[in-house]
C-alpha cells in the first residue's frame, strides 16, 4: 500500500488542478504570457468561471448583475484580483465528491477557512499590506492538506477528528501522534507539486510554526487569523478547540492595536463575504 508521501509524489487519487489555476500559476512566472491569454483559459473553464462571475457580482465587490464576462471582470477589478480568486477556488478540486461524515462538516470546514481568509484580508490591510487579495487567498488555503487527508485516508482522518474532539485537543496535536507528515507538510507537498507561489507554499506548509513568524510576516498574519477564528467560534476546522490567540504574535502584529476592533472588522469582512459561503452548496 502507498504512502499519503508516494500518493501526493505520484498525484494518485488527487484531482489534477484545472487548466485556467494552471494558467495563472504559468502567468505569474513567465512574463511572455499575456493578460489576455489567461483571461481566454478562465472564459474556457465554465465551473472557475462561474464561480468568479458569482462572487465579483455580489455585495462583496459592489458590482451587482454588472459584470457578465471574465473580461469585463479583469477590466473592471484588474488582474490582481482575479488572479488572487482562480487561486482560491484551486480548492475545490480537492472538495469535490467529498462529504460530511461522523464528527466532521464539511460546510463547517469551509466557514472556517472563509473566516480565515477574511480575517487574513482584515489583518494585512490594518498593518498596511496592499494586496489585501493575496492574503484572502493564503487563509482559504492553508488548511488544504487537511482535504488532502481525508481524500486520500478519510477513515483515519474521522479517527483524528474524533480523538480531537474527545480528549479537547486540537486537529494538529492528534495527528502528529496518528500519521508521519501532518496537514501542513501534505498541503506543502502538494502546493509544491502544483508549483504554487511561495507565498502559498508557506502560508499552508508553516501555519503551525511559530518560529518562522519573525522573518515570514505573511505566515504569521495566516496563524493569528486562524487562531483568531476559532477563539471566535466560525465554523470549524476538525475540533472542537477554542486556541487562545498568541499574545506572540498579537505583539508582534497588532501592537498598539485594539484587538477587539480588529475581531469588528473581521465580522464585517464575513458578512460582505456571504457569497463565498454560499458557494459550498
Amino acid at each position: 500500500m502507498k504512502s499519503i508521501v508516494d500518493r501526493i509524489n505520484s498525484m494518485s487519487d488527487i484531482p489534477p488542478l484545472p487548466d485556467s489555476v494552471n494558467g495563472v500559476i504559468k502567468a505569474i512566472r513567465d512574463p511572455k504570457v499575456s493578460a489576455r491569454d489567461i483571461t481566454g483559459m478562465i472564459a474556457n473553464d465554465v465551473a472557475i468561471s462561474s464561480k468568479i462571475l458569482k462572487v465579483v457580482n455580489s455585495a462583496y465587490y459592489g458590482f451587482k448583475g454588472n459584470i457578465s464576462s471574465i473580461t469585463h471582470a479583469i477590466v473592471i477589478l484588474g488582474f490582481n484580483v482575479l488572479k488572487s480568486l482562480v487561486m482560491s477556488f484551486s480548492v475545490y478540486g480537492l472538495i469535490e465528491g467529498l462529504n460530511s461524515k461522523g464528527e466532521f462538516s464539511l460546510r463547517d470546514f469551509w466557514y472556517h477557512s472563509v473566516g480565515v481568509a477574511c480575517a487574513s484580508k482584515v489583518l494585512s490591510e490594518a498593518l498596511g499590506f496592499k494586496n489585501g487579495e493575496e492574503f484572502f487567498t493564503l487563509g482559504l488555503l492553508h488548511d488544504a492538506g487537511k482535504l488532502v487527508l481525508y481524500r486520500l485516508e478519510p477513515e483515519l482522518f474521522l479517527h483524528i477528528v474524533s480523538r480531537a474532539k474527545a480528549e479537547g485537543r486540537t486537529f494538529f496535536e492528534v495527528e502528529r501522534e496518528e500519521i508521519d507528515i501532518p496537514h501542513p507538510d501534505i498541503a506543502g507537498m502538494l502546493f509544491e507539486a502544483w508549483q504554487m507561489p511561495d507565498n502559498i507554499v508557506e502560508a499552508a506548509a508553516l501555519h503551525h510554526d511559530i518560529d518562522v513568524v519573525e522573518n515570514k510576516r505573511h505566515v504569521a498574519i495566516v496563524m493569528l487569523a486562524d487562531t483568531l477564528i476559532k477563539e471566535m467560534g466560525i465554523g470549524n476546522a476538525g475540533d472542537d478547540n477554542k486556541v487562545v490567540h498568541s499574545q506572540q504574535l498579537v505583539e508582534l502584529l497588532l501592537e498598539d492595536r485594539n484587538l477587539d476592533e480588529i475581531k469588528d472588522m473581521i465580522r464585517e469582512e464575513i458578512q460582505r463575504a456571504e457569497v463565498f459561503m454560499q458557494l459550498m452548496g
